[in-house]
């Protein structure tokens, strides 16, 4: 029963879901901005978009929770400061 349950995730995994099989990603190359389709992106950082910039990060989600009307525009300016951080690192929006 185990062995069909596993059988059963791991074609789920590759087939389905495009997740390579543990010996398919220990070949891949360990590098995150290689190029290669599905990798993630780095900034110059060396992190990943949800990563960069964690202090606009913070002050942009608690603005766009605690805003009076329209998030976008009561937010503008921390939304901006938030976009030209990643930019800085290497982004592109």
């Amino acid at each position: 029963m185990v062995g069909l349950m596993g059988d059963t995730l791991a074609y789920i995994r590759t087939s389905v879901m495009g997740v390579p099989s543990a010996g398919e990603a220990a070949a891949s190359s360990p590098e995150g901005g290689s190029g290669t389709p599905g990798a993630p992106k780095l900034g110059l950082s060396g992190k990943k978009i949800c990563c960069a910039c964690p202090d606009t990060r913070r002050a942009r989600d608690a603005c766009t929770v605690m805003a009076n009307g329209d998030p976008e525009v009561a937010c503008r300016a921390v939304i901006e400061a938030h976009n030209a951080c990643l930019r800085a690192d290497g982004f592109q929006l």
